[in-house]
């Protein structure tokens, strides 16, 4: 199996809900993201799909984010915003524009890591 990858990162603020000490408070987390996909099969290119495709939808749907409180953004309004529900939600967000595309067929995974400090991360795969 192939896989390829991209990265990018931005800054958004969060708070906790529950028993997170110091979280419960707004406060600011400088993200880095990893999207991988994979698949069997490479177009006639020679490539899995196109790297500056993906290093687009990434940077756009995180445009959205820079500088924002995750608590109030539609997709996590209503859970706690959590390295892993940040992770499942930039997953949806990335798939939503994958699956829209042509050539899309050939990628079988897509997972995306999501840290929000250099030693804390959480990823979401399908």
């Amino acid at each position: 199996m192939y896989e390829i990858g991209i990265a990018a990162e931005f800054e958004a603020r969060h708070y906790l809900v529950g028993d997170f000490g110091p979280e419960t408070h707004l406060h600011k987390h400088h993200y880095r993201v990893r999207v991988t996909v994979a698949g069997e099969e490479l177009g006639a290119d020679g490539t899995l799909y196109d790297i500056a495709k993906l290093q687009k939808w990434l940077r756009t749907i995180l445009s959205e984010l820079e500088d924002q409180t995750l608590n109030e953004v539609p997709g996590l309004q209503g859970v706690n915003p959590t390295v892993e529900h940040v992770s499942r939600y930039l997953h949806e967000r990335f798939t939503e524009s994958l699956e829209a595309e042509r050539g899309a067929d050939r990628i079988k995974g897509v997972k995306v890591t999501v840290w929000e400090s250099p030693t804390a991360f959480s990823s979401y795969r399908r």
